[in-house]
């Protein structure tokens, strides 16, 4: 139980990244302001929160570039 011990694990850190840009918009306009690129390399590596997460970035004035190779993925998801 790590919320009991009051310790975050990465994927909370991603889902409360997730809420915030959700349902603070203000905070996705920053973001979007600040940086007006993103690069994702290693992107056969990301998982579907990272992908729900970038698609909110991408929506209005990013541009967005991923580079990923199938076959040298790690993880299954």
């Amino acid at each position: 139980m790590a919320w009991g011990k009051v310790v975050v694990h990465h994927d909370d850190g991603l889902v409360f990244s997730y809420q915030i840009i959700k349902n603070f918009p203000f905070v996705l306009f920053v973001l979007r302001a600040k940086f007006p690129y993103f690069f994702v390399d290693e992107f056969q590596d990301s998982n579907p929160i990272q992908i729900e997460i970038l698609k909110f970035i991408a929506q209005n004035e990013v541009v967005v570039g991923i580079i990923g190779d199938k076959a040298q993925s790690i993880y299954g998801f």
